[in-house]
């Protein structure tokens, strides 16, 4: 599993991968378009997105986890 920290170099190629798909994003109401671009993943933490081949979640923040260390202690 990649882990990719808050850095814009980052960013670029999260959106440099996922762009080329069309993203669209998952909603209640249905997949709507909208900007895929850095300064989206900039402002934003948590992402639930429809690719065309599949979903994809995007999830800078999860209730109750502390760190990605700790996230790791109880994967299986």
């Amino acid at each position: 599993m990649k882990v990719f920290h808050k850095h814009a170099k980052n960013y670029k190629v999260l959106v440099q991968a996922i762009k080329q798909t069309k993203p669209l994003l998952r909603t209640i109401a249905g997949p709507v378009p909208f900007l895929f671009d850095e300064k989206t993943l900039e402002n934003e933490l948590n992402f639930t997105l429809d690719l065309g081949w599949g979903p994809i979640d995007l999830l800078g923040e999860i209730p109750g986890v502390v760190s990605y260390e700790d996230l790791m202690k109880n994967a299986i």
